[in-house]
C-alpha cells in the first residue's frame, strides 16, 4: 500500500508516460550485429564475445576460453528454445567445458 497517492491512475497509464523507445547505442550495436543469427540459428564466438561484453562482461573470459565449435553447437541449442533463453542460459554460464 502506498503512503501517498499514486500519480497514476493504472499501470498501463505509467508506463505510456515513461517508456523510452529509443535503444541505447550498445544495444542497437548487438542487434544489429545479431540481425543474422535468427536465420542461421547459432551464434558465432564473436557475436557470443559481443552479447557478453554488452549483457554479461564477467562470463567473458569462460566464453573465450571455449572451442568455437563448442560454442556454435550450444547456442544452436539453445537458440532452438528461443533468443532470450538462449542468451540468458549462454551468458550466465559462460558455455561449459566438455
Amino acid at each position: 500500500m502506498p503512503l501517498n497517492k499514486l500519480p497514476y491512475p493504472t499501470l498501463d497509464a505509467l508506463i505510456k508516460k515513461n517508456i523510452v523507445h529509443d535503444e541505447d547505442l550498445k544495444t542497437l550495436q548487438t542487434i544489429r550485429l545479431l540481425s543474422t543469427v535468427k536465420k542461421r540459428g547459432c551464434l558465432r564466438k564473436e557475436e557470443l564475445i559481443a552479447v557478453c561484453y554488452w549483457k554479461s562482461p564477467r562470463a567473458i573470459r569462460l566464453v573465450e576460453s571455449n572451442h568455437a565449435s563448442l560454442l556454435r553447437r550450444v547456442s544452436k541449442r539453445a537458440w532452438s528454445v528461443g533468443l532470450g533463453l538462449a542468451v540468458n542460459f549462454i551468458t550466465s554460464r559462460g558455455i561449459y567445458k566438455d
